[in-house]
């Protein structure tokens, strides 16, 4: 009986550590950035897995005065309430020119330089390169 307990147990340890593990590190992460239609900032940045499950009119009304662009996310990262928390040395690669509605404007990169720093949310940046249609970005700070 403590056998089969202590297998549980201990099953249950090395199950719970490999979640964690998958849910810290990525090979490659396809992402939604929320934008400020106003200003450009980067509001915080989601997992495109969850953010595809809610419908265009929920979206809208949670998100007024957003639009929404397609990335990639390689790296460590963390989620907060849906929210992906970006860890240092992850690399964002943002798809200028992919957006998630169809209607939105693309993303405004022009002025954007290789070295140049960017804010993600709460996370700062440097930009990688910035070629047509594709912006990428690798965090220096938390």
């Amino acid at each position: 009986m403590k056998l089969k307990l202590y297998i549980i147990l201990i099953f249950s340890m090395l199950s719970m550590g490999f979640v964690k593990a998958q849910t810290l590190s990525t090979k490659e992460t396809k992402i939604v950035l929320v934008v400020n239609e106003k200003t450009d900032e980067v509001k915080h940045i989601e997992l495109f897995s969850n953010f595809k499950k809610i419908t265009q009119k929920e979206m809208l009304s949670k998100y007024p005065d957003y639009k929404f662009y397609i990335g990639i996310l390689q790296g460590k990262y963390s989620l907060d309430q849906n929210r992906v928390i970006l860890h240092k040395d992850a690399t964002i690669t943002l798809y200028t020119n992919k957006r998630y509605l169809p209607n939105e404007d693309l993303f405004p990169s022009d002025g954007l330089s290789a070295g140049d720093n960017f804010t993600l949310g709460k996370t700062t940046t440097e930009v990688i390169s910035n070629k047509k249609g594709e912006l990428i970005l690798k965090t220096i700070e938390k």
